[in-house]
């Protein structure tokens, strides 16, 4: 506190619940051609599958090869993730 013109720092702790989750890849065909994707998948506490979430640097990478945006990239992954494994 020396460095600082302040005279008082508030402090507060938070509590952080994260959801289980695991990286599962993915073979997925856009456009006629065939990708690899990683995909998050997050689970609850009673292991039932809440989210799909494909990795960015995976989306990115496709959207460039291939010419689409990487939101439509990203929605066609978890389509596809979706079918193969499920979402409550």
């Amino acid at each position: 506190m020396e460095e600082t013109g302040t005279l008082g720092v508030r402090h507060k702790q938070w509590h952080r619940f994260v959801l289980e989750r695991e990286v599962k890849a993915l073979s997925v065909e856009i456009e006629g051609k065939r990708f690899e994707a990683r995909i998050k998948i997050a689970r609850d506490g009673s292991g039932n599958i809440t989210r799909v979430k494909p990795e960015f640097e995976d989306v990115r990478r496709i959207a460039s090869e291939i010419g689409l945006s990487a939101r439509r990239v990203e929605d066609i992954v978890i389509g596809k993730a979706v079918e193969a494994y499920g979402r409550t």
